[in-house]
């Protein structure tokens, strides 16, 4: 009841996403055209609209726009709100069997209040319903789920998530081998269901219209050159003209040299996968729910390298980091709870007119040394058993 509550009042309160609507270009994020497609029933212009996401949370939010649409015709900010309604549901979900987990570890108060809530909302949060993306909420619950999942050695559940979270946002490939690292003797059957079900949500949308799909799938990909200020590539960029979008928001700052930014995206993989494979090879022993820290840190440095991060893309970074210490650090999440100051803080910057280049350096001063902190929680060595006493 709570965490429909929760939900709901969130889903309320939020305004009309920037990009939510939209003309339904193939480089667009704007899913209220297959939304409404699918809601009414017209299969064709819900694949011929696809945007550049994934078909998960439009299959999950179309439902309740079809509520809205029978029930008051539904104005495009009502249709919104509903469809971010089981966005922000899933995250509630997600953050009470967090609290009931931390419970049953018998947690402090202080973080039996912080985490959970931590976890369902924060300045992220907002930041993702009022640029328009609730999938965000979704893919970061999902593929945090799915963590949880493989810990247990739950692996269909886990290969389920993880599936569904791949089939939301691209970027959740990333978390596809700390799932599976986990997933201990289960690892085939949640690699199995993982494909299994990611295939079953992406391939109608490709059998559906092909082109479209083909033209998406490629728009998400596309960097065009541009570097917003939080990044570390925002300093070899130079400066360009600045045009304000409609809804709001405005264009990158900064251009990077065409060839380093083709080269952002490919990096990003690779460096996730490099650390992933450094964490399956030496912290083999280390408890599954530490792979938490490592999707956390893997998150974290994909928003370091990617030139266009936006705020919100520090959702799962933020998510993830609140799971791992309400589950596997006693006392109050320090970490989490400065995490979410400071973006909250960098956002406010940037809402406030700060310029770019004072942005970029602070963000990039507190962002560094927190991955820096975050690779050494993540790989440090176990401490060796007790030595027994010699016998006498």
């Amino acid at each position: 009841m709570a965490a429909v509550a929760l939900a709901a009042l969130l889903a309320a309160r939020t305004p009309l996403g920037i990009d939510y609507s939209g003309p339904p270009s193939s480089l667009c994020d704007c899913p209220a055209a297959p939304i409404h497609a699918l809601a009414t029933g017209h299969l064709h212009g819900f694949v011929a609209t696809q945007p550049v996401m994934g078909p998960t949370s439009l299959f999950v939010r179309a439902p309740f726009a079809a509520f809205g649409i029978h029930l008051t015709g539904g104005t495009a900010t009502d249709l919104y709100r509903l469809g971010a309604f089981p966005c922000l549901l899933a995250a509630g979900l997600l953050a009470l069997y967090i609290f009931m987990r931390m419970r049953h570890l018998r947690r402090r108060p202080l973080a039996l209040a912080l985490v959970p809530l931590l976890v369902a909302v924060n300045p992220l949060t907002t930041k993702a319903l009022r640029f328009g993306h609730p999938e965000e909420i979704l893919a970061a619950t999902l593929c945090v789920a799915a963590i949880l999942a493989a810990a247990r050695r739950q692996g269909l559940i886990a290969g389920i998530l993880l599936g569904a979270a791949v089939a939301t946002k691209q970027w959740a490939l990333l978390a596809a081998l700390p799932v599976i690292a986990v997933a201990g003797e289960e690892r085939g059957r949640t690699a199995v269901a993982a494909t299994a079900t990611a295939a079953l949500l992406i391939v109608p949308m490709a059998a559906g219209d092909l082109q479209r799909f083909i033209d998406a799938n490629h728009g998400a990909s596309v960097i065009g050159g541009g570097a917003m200020p939080t990044n570390v590539w925002f300093g070899l960029g130079h400066d360009t003209t600045v045009y304000l979008l409609p809804g709001g928001g405005s264009t990158p700052p900064r251009a990077l040299p065409a060839g380093l930014a083709e080269l952002t995206h490919p990096l990003i993989v690779a460096a996730g996968l490099a650390l992933a494979a450094a964490w399956w090879r030496y912290r083999r022993e280390a408890e599954p729910e530490d792979a938490l820290l490592l999707l956390a840190l893997i998150m974290l440095v994909r928003c370091l390298l990617d030139p266009i991060t936006n705020g919100y893309y520090h959702l799962p970074f933020l998510m993830a980091l609140a799971a791992w210490e309400g589950l596997r650090r006693r006392g109050a999440p320090l970490l989490t709870v400065a995490s979410a100051l400071l973006l909250g803080l960098t956002i406010s910057l940037a809402n406030g007119g700060v310029d770019p280049v004072t942005l970029n350096r602070f963000y990039l001063a507190w962002a560094l040394p927190l991955a820096g902190l975050l690779g050494m929680l993540a790989f440090r060595p176990q401490p060796a058993p007790a030595a027994l006493p010699e016998p006498v």
